[in-house]
């Protein structure tokens, strides 16, 4: 969970892949105060599969319909 470029993004998810781990990237909005009354979104970069496996997790500090998944690897 970073903001980070998304050529990081790429380069993380074909190292993951390579070693067979699944990689999904996350950009973040929101402020401690927002996590903490679960009200951060969550921008979601990966495939379909992997965002579903994660979005379980998020629900901890995001409402599902902050969860947004905008694509491949690099678009979170």
């Amino acid at each position: 969970m970073t903001s980070a470029a998304p050529d990081t993004a790429f380069e993380l998810a074909a190292a993951a892949r390579e070693r067979g781990v699944r990689y999904v990237d996350a950009a973040i909005g929101g402020s401690p105060h927002d996590a903490e009354r679960g009200g951060l979104t969550f921008y979601l970069g990966g495939e379909v599969a992997d965002i579903n496996l994660v979005r379980p997790v998020l629900a901890g500090v995001a409402d599902p319909s902050r969860v947004r998944h905008m694509g491949v690897n690099g678009a979170g």
